[in-house]
């Protein structure tokens, strides 16, 4: 059974910046935030600012949809910062003896012959822990059973039925590949260990010892009542349930449990926790993105400052938490919109950008022909999904992320690039005249990739008004929508309950992502007119009539 990979995400941790020292109501963190909470279409943002001595600072921006509940005490969902959660259960397990990061799924499940892919019965734990194990990023059985709820229905079974016939690629050890099948995994398989439900387990090993009481799956009547609606954009949104992967992202949680969360990772031994806290923030692993990875817990550096962060993302709400344990400072940040990117806040944050955006603010480009720009087109990997790819294309070099947009970027000197749109550079390292690595150096990070044999994708870069054809709303079977918008000179297009995510187009009317094997092919009628599309991925051709 080969690996496959659904068009529905848990979204990627992110990043941040660095602010220390005392808070006051006009921080930078809670400016930023006041800013762009202010431009949701529905929905808040709250966020908390933990200050090395005293108490935190409550803040909460855009529409109170609670009724008179204190900002600190609105229950939002917290996606992936579940995982951390599940990290730390490992290293409880671990502390009391129970099992050991070398401990095999085949010592807690099925022995090798169960399996098609003997691989599969060696993954670790620590693998699972810091998304070195080889799967996917989901499950290919994962079929959502209710709209805009992809996790709901997808039991112990379809997990078992899974890893029973799945075959990894490539040989370990594996680079870092960020898996919610693989934390959800792990999530279980603690769970199993113990005979509880994975929510029983989080309730009697973390947060009844560290009294937070309203970290939980299952609201009470009360909590309930606390719990904000997701959005995403100006539309109401689904909540999300979980069952067999409930460890990679099934928390719901506030503010204030989130402070006290934050304290503990940042001084374990004043918790009843020490052990296990320590082990979570031990480096196991390279992150891919510049960082480490301990149990769950993403390490990392900030203007040389260490960090300790996990963000999350479901179909209505964003999560952010950092943990500066060098003076205790952390940032919590809590919304209730899926179009919410805490990425903004974090970059807005920091006390003074460092690098030009653009020409003519400081920065001379250095005009270069298309012949000295061939050598730094490439992809260059930061982990097993995560690229930098570099084409070029009007005599210039764009620039991509994995999950966004090419951007412009402008020569300055010395192998280094500046981009126009943010405050952030490229340094390409050569070897002779063959360019091997590039840095991108952006709110007070490094993150290095290094120069794959892959393919550098063919790509068609068009103006905004050719574009403009596409943009429109998409029916498929059963009700889910395509939103296609113009963003410059991208399309971008969310599925409902998504994040937008960009295309490019790699043939007349074929727009593919990047993020998933997925393709968009637009259809036209004989007048040119754009009528539907057609989505293609994992084999199956499936319509969506323009609306």
């Amino acid at each position: 059974m080969k690996v496959r990979s659904p068009l529905l995400l848990l979204l990627l941790s992110i990043g941040a910046a660095a602010c220390s020292g005392k808070l006051s109501a006009e921080s930078p963190f809670l400016s930023a935030v006041k800013e762009e909470g202010g431009k949701l279409a529905a929905g808040c943002v709250i966020v908390a600012e933990v200050p090395p001595e005293g108490p935190p600072v409550y803040q909460l921006s855009g529409t109170d949809e609670s009724g008179g509940v204190p900002p600190e005490n609105q229950i939002f969902e917290i996606g992936s910062i579940s995982k951390v959660f599940t990290g730390l259960l490992l290293a409880i397990a671990e502390s009391e003896g129970r099992v050991s990061p070398d401990t095999r799924l085949g010592d807690l499940l099925p022995p090798p012959s169960h399996y098609k892919d003997p691989a599969i019965a060696a993954i670790t734990l620590r693998g699972l822990a810091t998304h070195t194990s080889g799967l996917p990023r989901l499950p290919g059985n994962l079929n959502p059973k209710i709209p805009n709820d992809p996790y709901a229905g997808y039991g112990r079974k379809d997990l078992e039925d899974w890893l029973a016939g799945a075959r990894l690629e490539g040989t370990s050890p594996h680079l870092s590949s960020y898996s919610n099948l693989g934390m959800g995994l792990l999530g279980d398989l603690l769970a199993r260990l113990y005979g509880q439900t994975w929510e029983d387990l989080v309730k009697e090993k973390i947060t009844l010892p560290l009294g937070m009481t309203d970290t939980v799956v299952t609201l009470s009547p009360e909590q309930d009542k606390r719990f904000v609606p997701p959005h995403a954009g100006k539309a109401p949104s689904t909540p999300w349930t979980f069952q067999a992967l409930a460890g990679a992202g099934a928390l719901r949680s506030t503010a204030a449990d989130l402070v006290t969360f934050a304290r503990a990772l940042a001084a374990p031994e004043r918790t009843p926790l020490a052990s296990a806290l320590l082990l979570q923030r031990k480096p196991l692993a390279e992150s891919g993105s510049g960082g480490r990875i301990g149990l769950a817990l993403m390490l990392d550096k900030i203007d040389g400052e260490e960090t300790l962060e996990h963000g999350g993302g479901t179909g209505g709400y964003r999560s952010f938490l950092q943990v500066f344990p060098g003076n205790g400072h952390a940032r919590i940040l809590l919304c209730n919109n899926a179009e919410f990117t805490p990425e903004a806040v974090l970059a807005k944050a920091r006390p003074k950008p460092e690098i030009a955006i653009g020409k003519g603010k400081g920065v001379d480009a250095v005009p270069l022909t298309e012949d000295q720009l061939k050598c730094y087109r490439g992809v260059y990997a930061l982990g097993q999904q995560a690229k930098i790819t570099v084409v070029i294309s009007g005599g210039r070099l764009r620039v991509r992320l994995t999950g966004q947009p090419f951007l412009p970027v402008f020569a300055r000197r010395n192998d280094r690039f500046n981009y126009d749109r943010v405050a952030a550079e490229l340094q390409f390292e050569k070897n002779d005249d063959t360019c091997t690595s590039v840095t991108l150096y952006q709110n007070g990070k490094q993150l290095l990739a290094r120069r794959t044999t892959d393919p550098v994708p063919d790509l068609i870069f068009r103006r905004p008004e050719a574009l403009a054809p596409y943009a429109g709303l998409y029916q498929l079977p059963g009700g889910n929508v395509f939103t296609v918008k113009v963003a410059d000179d991208h399309l971008m297009v969310q599925l409902t309950g998504q994040p937008f995510l960009p295309v490019f187009e790699v043939s007349a009317d074929r727009f593919e992502y990047d993020v998933v094997s997925a393709a968009l092919i637009f259809q036209k009628d004989g007048a040119g007119k754009v009528t539907s599309l057609i989505l293609q991925q994992n084999g199956a051709m499936v319509p969506a009539i323009r609306k």
